[in-house]
């Protein structure tokens, strides 16, 4: 197939193959966290992670299994993390 085509690398073993004529977009992130000091030996943190990356894409198969198109996914993604923290 002729042509060029964009590869978002995003880490080693993770990369994006964008449709043929698509130019890699940036991404935004935006993380928080609040910490509650529940007691002298213990505090609880909750951590929210938000990304928006329109730059993930995932190739379509076709009835005999041939990758014919990349669709892009959904771009908004939503983390959550909680954790207890112990002081001795």
């Amino acid at each position: 197939m002729p042509g060029s085509r964009t590869v978002v690398v995003e880490r080693a073993d993770r990369r994006s193959m964008l449709p043929s004529g698509d130019d890699a977009l940036p991404v935004w992130s935006l993380k928080t966290s609040l910490k509650w000091d529940y007691a002298e030996m213990l505090a609880i943190v909750l951590e929210v992670y938000f990304s928006y990356d329109y730059n993930q894409s995932r190739f379509v198969s076709d009835y005999f299994g041939l990758n014919i198109w990349n669709k892009y996914v959904d771009p908004e993604i939503v983390g959550l993390n909680l954790m207890a923290q112990a002081r001795f």
